[in-house]
């Protein structure tokens, strides 16, 4: 026919195989080939932070978009990262995307924060069968 290969790949690897073609003639040849399938990537797209109040207590919340190579988003990803308040200790967080692609991440309760910044970075993100290639990925507010 075309000599078109088709097919869904179920596991990455590379599958060598030998080709053989023959022509009107009946003449035939063969070429060794291989096929590499890769594990789809997922990088971060979005970071978004908002803040909020309730009573003396500040807090944030940090919105992470995570989508595949083609921009398409990435569902049931394990997005990690770590919320700071200028000059004070770190506290991580984890979370899992909805089907849009998003996690939501939200701070500790931040007493007498007023006029401070909290910054919040992206220390990873997984899924099960995906490569991720996450550069940090940091955004900050003022309280």
């Amino acid at each position: 026919t075309d000599g078109t290969i088709t097919g869904t790949p179920t596991k990455t690897g590379t599958a060598n195989l030998t080709v053989r073609v023959t022509d009107a003639t009946s003449a035939t040849t063969t070429k060794a080939l291989s096929i590499t399938v890769a594990a789809p990537t997922m990088q971060i797209a979005s970071v978004t932070l908002t803040t909020g109040r309730s009573g003396t207590q500040s807090f944030a919340t940090a919105r992470v978009l995570v989508v595949d190579g083609k921009g398409a988003p990435v569902a049931n990803a394990k997005v990690s990262g770590q919320w700071s308040l200028e000059r004070g200790s770190a506290t991580s967080r984890t979370a899992t995307t909805g089907a849009n692609g998003w996690a939501s991440l939200r701070s500790p309760n931040y007493a007498n924060a007023t006029g401070k910044t909290v910054s919040f970075c992206v220390l990873g993100a997984t899924r099960s069968g995906y490569t991720a290639r996450i550069a940090t990925s940091c955004a900050s507010a003022r309280f």
